[in-house]
C-alpha cells in the first residue's frame, strides 16, 4: 500500500478503533510475556516483574510505531514480538532489570519523529520537517544517554543497570543465523529464523522506495554499539535502533509477500535462495555442533517452502491472501515462541 493511500486509511478509522486495537495488541504482548517466563520468574519480585513489562512495554511500542508504516494489524503486532521478544531483549534481562528500561522505551520515543506530519501542522515535506523531524530522531539517544548518566552520578548510586564496557561483538551476529548459538548474554543480534527471511524481503521493499534515512540511523547505531562508552552509557544498547527498524521491516515483509504479485516474484525468489541455503548450511553445521542448528534448519525448511509457495502463487497470478497469511503468520509465530521459550530458559 503506498504511503499516502495508507495514511488516508488510518485517517479514516474512528478514533476510539485505533485504540481497541492498541488494547488487544497490549494484551497479545501480555499473554506472551506472561506465557513465556511463567515457571521462570517469581511474579511476586518486583525486579522480576519488571523484566516482564520490559518486554511488553517494548512490544507495544515497537507496534505502535510501526503503525505509520504497516497497514495491517496483524503485522504490527508481529513487529512487537519480534522486538519486545527477541533473543536481544532476554540478553537484557541477564543483567540489571534497570538495563531493559531504554530497551522499552525506544519505540516510544521514536513516535514523535514517526508521526510528527500526523500531530503537527508540518504536512509537507521540506526544509524545515526535516529539521524537526532530524531532531526528534536524535530523542531515543539523548534519553538514553541521560539515562545511564544520571545513574552512574555519585548522588544516585552510582548504578550501572549494564557493565558500561559491553560491546557488540562479532559473534553476536551469529544469532542472525541460528538465534541458539550463543548464550542470551551475549547478545545475540537476531529476529528469529522465519521472521528474518520476511525481514528480507521488507529490506528489498524498503530499498525500492529510495528512502535513506532510517538507514543511516541504523548504521549509526550499529557503529556506536563497536565503539567505546559515552557518558557512562554501554555501546551495546545502540543495537536497540537497529532492532526496531528491522522487526519494523519484518512486518512490512509479510504483509508485502501477502499481496505480492508476479512483479515481485524476482524478490521472493531472492529469500527462497536464502531461506534454502540457510537450512541447508544449518544442517551440515548440526553434523558438528548439534541440535540447535538442526532446529534452526528446520525453521529456514519451513520458511523455503513458505515462500517457494509464494513465489508459485505470484507466478501463476494466485493471490489467495487470506491463505498466505494464515500460514506466514502461523509459521511466524511458532518460530519465534520456541526459540524465545528456549532462551527464556537459558536465562532463568
Amino acid at each position: 500500500m503506498a504511503e499516502e493511500d495508507h495514511n488516508n486509511f488510518i485517517a479514516s478509522l474512528p478514533a476510539g478503533q485505533g485504540c481497541v486495537r492498541f488494547f488487544f495488541a497490549a494484551c497479545i504482548y501480555l499473554a506472551a510475556g506472561i506465557y513465556l517466563y511463567h515457571g521462570r520468574v517469581d511474579f511476586s519480585n518486583i525486579n522480576h516483574c519488571i523484566i516482564v513489562l520490559n518486554s511488553v512495554v517494548a512490544a507495544a511500542g515497537c507496534y505502535f510505531l510501526s503503525r505509520r508504516w504497516v497497514s495491517s494489524f496483524a503485522g504490527s503486532v508481529l513487529a512487537g514480538l519480534v522486538y519486545g521478544f527477541s533473543p536481544f531483549a532476554f540478553g537484557l534481562a541477564c543483567y540489571h532489570p534497570g538495563a531493559g528500561v531504554p530497551f522499552a522505551m525506544a519505540g516510544w520515543l521514536f513516535c514523535p519523529a514517526a508521526f510528527l506530519d500526523r500531530w503537527t501542522a508540518l504536512t509537507q515535506r521540506g526544509f524545515w520537517k526535516a529539521i524537526v523531524t532530524g531532531l526528534l530522531s536524535m530523542l531515543p539517544f539523548v534519553i538514553t544517554v541521560l539515562y545511564f548518566y544520571l545513574l552512574a552520578l555519585p548522588q544516585l548510586g552510582p548504578f550501572f543497570p549494564l557493565p558500561k564496557n559491553i560491546k557488540l561483538e562479532l559473534i553476536s551476529f551469529a544469532g542472525l543465523a541460528a538465534p541458539l548459538a550463543g548464550e542470551p548474554y551475549n547478545f545475540m543480534f537476531s529476529l528469529f529464523h522465519i521472521p528474518a527471511i520476511f525481514c528480507l524481503f521488507g529490506i528489498f521493499m524498503y530499498y525500492s522506495s529510495g528512502r535513506i534515512w532510517a538507514a543511516l540511523l541504523v548504521v549509526a547505531s550499529i557503529c556506536m554499539a563497536f565503539c567505546g562508552a559515552f557518558f557512562q552509557t554501554p555501546p551495546i544498547i545502540w543495537i536497540f535502533v537497529a532492532m526496531l527498524f528491522l522487526s519494523v521491516l519484518t512486518a512490512l515483509g509479510i504483509d508485502g509477500m501477502a499481496s505480492a504479485g508476479q512483479a515481485d516474484t524476482k524478490w521472493i525468489l531472492a529469500c527462497v535462495i536464502v531461506a534454502t541455503g540457510m537450512a541447508v548450511a544449518m544442517f551440515l553445521a548440526s553434523l558438528r555442533f548439534g541440535g540447535y542448528c538442526l532446529l534452526s534448519a528446520v525453521m529456514y525448511g519451513i520458511a523455503a517452502v513458505l515462500t517457494g509457495s509464494i513465489f508459485f502463487m505470484a507466478r501463476g497470478g494466485l493471490r489467495w491472501r487470506l491463505l498466505r497469511l494464515i500460514f506466514l503468520y502461523t509459521a511466524a509465530a511458532v518460530d519465534i515462541f520456541i526459540i524465545a521459550e528456549k532462551i527464556v530458559a537459558k536465562v532463568f
